[in-house]
This record gives C-alpha cells, sequence and structure tokens, in this order.
C-alpha cells in the first residue's frame, strides 16, 4: 500500500487479542507508524514498525514539517543530506535506513535508537566522569562523520539519546538543512560542531562540579582556537570511561535498552541462556562429525549389498556426486569394484583416487540399485568382456562441465587473440592515399594523337619543373600563416604539412581579406602542365596562378575549384612560368574550425 499517510482502521478479528490500530498509518506500504512521537528539537519523528524487516523504526516526515512552519526549505536539500548521511558508519550514530517520497510525502526512516534523551536526564545525575565520556564518543562519532565530509550543527540534548553502551546523536546531515536551510560545509562546519559540543558539555555539569576533573574543565572554558575540531576534543578528553554512563541511568532511575543482548532488563545477564554460542553448537551435534543442517538422513542398504547398516553420507564442498559417468572415464586405470559399496557423495578427484569404490557410486543417495550398480557395469564393459558392456560405456560417457567450460574459454581467448594479431595497426596509417608525387603521370592511358605528340615534345624541350623555394602569403593580414612551416609543404614527406591558421568561418572569421596563399618558385622558367596536392581537406574554393607573391591574385588563371584530399590539377593549356601561387578564396572545414593542411605539392 502506497500513497499518502493510510489510516488502518483496525481489524475484522473480533476475537483477536492486538494492540488498537485506530490511530496507526502506513507510509510507502511497509512503513507502520502510530501514535507515539519523539522531540528533536524543532522536528519531531514518529515512531513506527517496519513491517517487511520486522523492526522499530523513527519516520521523520519532511513535507509534513516544511508545510506546517511555513518553511521556505528546499526539500530535495534535506533529502540529499540524509542520503549522504546514510553513508557513515558508527556505533554512535542512529543509523539512517531509508529516504524517499510517497506520491506527496518526503520522509528519512532510522532505526530506534531505544535509549533516553539528555534533556530527560536532571543534572543531578551527571558527573564529570560522565559528561567526559559523552563528550569522547560524540567526538568520535563526529570526526568519523567529517572524514566523509558529512557534518551535524544541531548537537542538542534533545537528539543525543543516552544507552548503557554508549550515546546515539540523531539527525547526522540533515536535521541542521531541515530546521534552518544550513548549507555550511567544510571547515567553518567542523568548527560549528566542536563549538556546539563543548556547549552540550556545559550544559550537562554543575559549574561546582567542573574542578573535579581539570582536563574537562579546559575543554569546556576553552576556545574556537584551541578546540577547532572534534578530533581535537577527542584527544584532549582520551581516555573516558563508558561505564559511567550506566551509572547516571542507574542513578536517574531510567534505562536503554542494551545492544549486546537485546533483552529486557528484567533478565540477569549471566542467565546461560543469554551466553552466544557458535552456530554450529547449536546446530551441530555435541560429539562425532559435524553434520550442517538440511544434511539428506542416512541412505538406506541397496538391494543386494549384504549390508544392514546404513552408512553416513559425506558431503563435500564440491556437491557432485561420483556417477556411473565418472566411473566409465577412469575404468581404464581402476580396477572394477564391487557392488557392495555403499552410494556417497564425492568429488570426481576423490574416485581417481581410488578412495571410494567407483562401481557403487552410480547416483545421489535413495536411488536405486540398478543404477547403483551402472558403474560397475561400465567399468568390467571397458575392458572388452561383452559388447554389451562396451555399449553401455559408451552410452554413459560423459563429460566434465568444468572441463568444457574451460576449453570453451581457451578457444574464444585463442580466437581473440589472434584477431587482436591480425587487425592490430590495421588502421594506423594515413588517413588518404600514399603516393609519390613528384615526376608522375596520369595513370589514364589514352591512344596517342597528334596533339599529345606536340606537347610530349615540346615538353622535352624543357627541363622538369623543380621547386626551389615556398612561402606563405596574407597580403591583407598580418602575414602570419605559419611561415615556419612552409618548407613541409614540398619536403617529400606526406606526413609533415604546412597549414593556415585555423579561423571560425570559412571566409577568414569574418575580416575582409582577398584570400590567403602558398607560393612556390622554381628553380628556373620551365613548362608547367599538371600541379598535384596532397591535403586533409574538402571544399572550400582555390585558384591556382601563375603569378609572383607579391601579385597573389593576379597573373593567369590556370585552375580554380573546390579542395579534395587527393588532387591531380590537370592545366587546360602547359605554362611557362617560374613562379605558382595557390590561392585560397575560401577556406574548408576542419575538426577545430576553418583552414587548409597541405600535406605535398609537387608539379609536372
Amino acid at each position: 500500500m502506497t500513497g499518502e499517510l493510510v489510516n488502518l482502521s483496525g481489524t475484522d478479528n473480533k476475537d483477536e487479542d492486538t494492540v488498537d490500530h485506530s490511530s496507526e498509518s502506513v507510509v510507502a506500504g511497509r512503513y507502520r507508524l502510530n501514535d507515539r512521537s519523539l522531540a528533536l528539537g524543532a522536528v519531531t519523528a514518529r515512531h513506527g514498525h517496519d513491517d517487511i524487516l520486522d523492526r522499530s523504526v523513527l519516520l521523520v516526515d519532511v513535507t509534513d514539517h516544511v508545510q506546517s512552519l511555513g518553511s521556505d526549505v528546499d526539500v530535495d536539500l534535506v533529502l540529499d543530506a540524509a542520503r549522504r548521511a546514510a553513508l557513515v558508519s558508527d556505533r554512535r550514530l542512529v543509523k539512517l535506513l531509508d529516504v524517499g517520497r510517497d506520491e506527496e510525502i518526503s520522509y528519512i526512516v532510522s532505526e530506534d535508537p531505544a535509549g533516553v534523551p539528555l534533556s530527560e536526564i536532571g543534572l543531578e545525575h551527571w558527573t564529570p566522569r560522565a559528561v567526559r565520556a559523552v563528550l569522547g564518543e560524540l567526538a568520535i562519532a563526529l570526526e568519523a562523520a567529517r572524514s566523509r565530509g558529512v557534518h551535524h550543527q544541531q548537537i542538542l540534548a534533545d537528539v543525543v539519546q543516552l544507552t548503557p553502551e554508549t550515546p546515539r546523536l540523531f539527525g547526522l546531515g540533515f536535521l541542521s538543512v531541515l530546521m534552518t536551510g544550513n548549507t555550511v560545509d567544510g571547515d567553518e562546519a567542523c568548527a560549528v560542531d566542536a563549538t556546539q559540543l563543548r556547549a552540550l558539555g556545559s550544559s550537562l555539569l554543575a559549574g561546582s562540579q567542573r574542578n573535579v576533573d581539570p582536563e574537562l574543565a579546559a575543554v569546556l572554558d576553552g576556545d574556537d582556537e584551541k578546540f577547532p575540531t572534534p578530533a581535537s576534543i577527542a584527544a584532549a578528553l582520551d581516555p573516558w570511561d563508558r561505564d559511567a554512563l550506566t551509572a547516571v541511568l542507574t542513578s536517574s532511575g531510567l534505562s536503554g535498552n542494551r545492544e549486546s543482548t537485546n533483552q529486557p532488563a528484567s533478565i540477569p545477564a549471566s542467565d546461560p541462556s543469554l551466553i552466544r554460542t557458535p552456530t554450529h553448537s547449536r546446530f551441530g551435534p555435541k560429539s562425532g562429525p559435524l553434520t550442517p543442517p538440511g544434511t539428506p538422513p542416512p541412505a538406506q542398504p541397496l538391494p543386494g549389498t549384504g549390508t544392514e547398516s546404513p552408512v553416513t553420507p559425506r558431503r563435500v564442498s564440491s556437491g557432485v556426486s561420483l556417477g556411473a559417468g565418472a566411473a566409465s572415464l577412469l575404468s581404464p586405470v581402476l580396477p572394477p569394484a564391487p557392488e557392495t559399496s555403499a552410494a556417497v557423495f564425492a568429488p570426481v578427484g576423490a574416485a581417481a583416487a581410488g578412495s571410494v569404490g567407483v562401481g557403487a557410486a552410480g547416483g545421489v543417495l535413495g536411488s536405486s540399485g540398478s543404477t547403483a550398480r551402472g558403474g560397475a557395469n561400465a567399468a568390467r564393459g571397458s575392458g572388452g568382456s561383452s559388447g554389451r558392456g562396451s555399449k553401455k560405456s559408451g552410452s554413459q560417457f560423459r563429460v566434465s562441465s568444468t572441463l568444457a567450460v574451460l576449453v570453451l574459454v581457451l578457444g574464444l581467448t585463442s580466437l581473440a587473440g589472434f584477431w587482436a594479431f591480425r587487425t592490430i595497426g590495421a588502421d594506423l596509417g594515413p588517413t588518404h592515399e600514399v603516393r609519390s608525387l613528384r615526376g608522375q603521370t596520369s595513370a589514364s592511358v589514352t591512344e596517342p594523337d597528334a596533339s599529345s605528340d606536340d606537347e610530349t615534345s615540346q615538353a622535352a624541350d624543357y627541363p622538369p619543373p623543380a621547386i626551389a623555394s615556398a612561402q606563405q602569403l596574407d597580403p591583407d593580414g598580418d602575414d602570419n600563416e605559419h611561415p615556419e612551416w612552409v618548407d613541409r609543404g614540398f619536403d617529400g614527406d606526406q606526413q609533415t604539412f604546412w597549414a593556415t591558421r585555423i579561423y571560425a568561418t570559412p571566409n577568414f572569421g569574418g575580416y575582409d581579406r582577398r584570400g590567403i596563399g602558398y607560393a612556390v618558385e622554381l628553380e628556373e622558367e620551365t613548362l608547367v602542365s599538371t600541379v598535384y596536392l596532397v591535403t586533409e581537406s574538402n571544399g572550400g574554393k582555390y585558384e591556382l596562378r601563375a603569378t609572383t607573391p607579391d601579385k597573389p591574385d593576379g597573373g593567369t588563371l590556370l585552375k580554380s575549384g573546390a579542395f579534395e584530399h587527393d588532387m591531380t590539377i590537370q592545366l587546360d593549356t602547359p605554362t611557362e612560368t617560374d613562379s605558382i601561387v595557390l590561392w585560397i578564396t575560401e577556406l574548408p572545414e576542419i575538426d577545430q574550425g576553418y583552414g587548409l593542411r597541405l600535406a605535398e605539392i609537387s608539379l609536372s
């Protein structure tokens, strides 16, 4: 049952002698709340019972608290603080068990410490020894929480419950956020905890008793600079005596449930029934071998075995019974066993050692005599004494499941290793085809004609184009398009490149520029018919011009188009020149923005 606090109107069984449930309600379908409540400062927690785990709990209705006080505290912050506090585990801290929502209800569930609030204990019952123990225990708990980044900041007498073993602190992490909306953290929050802890000790101890314990008085009367953290308080009070807490409860006439026995105080702790004993001593026999709970009864004698006394089964950790199939596997190395052996539980390895008769281990306890004799028949059949025995041995041949799994894993591992060996490094090459560009001719073969013969004879009259130098061009900018990399554009290594600067837009970042370029100077004037480019870009626009670097957008326009990774630019008309400019009028897109990377340029 989920939803809002649901009222349970009792039971229909009139004869049932139970507690009146008329004032109970259920949250999240499991927390049954009664009419008892516990004041924790300005917050009220309701007592309840976890129907699923059968334990007592305390539940704080965060939504109801915020609405009743008209507070503007963020409920999500409160729940988040509680979730972080639930990660801290210390016996001095009341453990948070559940944080969640149930439709319109936001709640925090904790264990029920079953102690006595410090505010209910009169000052006349407190001694310096007891106050020292309370402060020391709480300081240890707060230091454990600080190490996880969680603080309390609402340490009041109402939120500390005293049990005979230790004080229990409620509301770690979330109580301060719920009451004040405080989200202070770090050293400032740690200092607040230390100050409030010392103030709590001062409120418990009358001034006349402080002189009894000078070390305690030094802590209570000290300042924040001397005791900035709970750890510093614990170090100053160490050691303390927790037995003094029991004396406080006894003198005040109040009591808290001891966690060590979980029994009412009226039952003496020395009762032998309360002495803890090992689990095996309660379930096992007083003497003889240990028989764990759930062990089946001894097996009855198998028909025809000639024995009347049952044999106690022997269980092992593997839980594998030695069957007829295992007997057939071991028959080449073990002699046939008599059929009079009793059935036992044993691992396969035990049978291999020869410590157990193989033939009788044909099945689990209670199996028929024919099953038990199957192992012996299989063993005899493997020796070739009869065709029937051989057939039975073959029909009951079994392979260990563990061996099959190991073989399968080994095969898959070998296959994966082979695949990795074949494929590793397959994609480590360049992203485009690497080929020699210098002196490259067209890959297409065409029938010779008169014009090609004329061009060939004409080219034979000129030396092959050879690049002497290069320079970057940025006439309308700062002339700083990586001039230190220009030699990489014609060094014959396609793993190096000249690159432009990277721009946010293809039109050079919106600046008023005609373009940028890369100019090559030839060793001498010659005839150029083809230009080869290797880039790492697609798109953009370029112009190939026969001009000088001082007039990059002038001269003769030889070719124009868009960039590709590998480009063979065949000029419409072979041109006689000693300088060519690659003029970029629009940048192609790259990973980081817009720019061009020129890995290689070559001419022919």
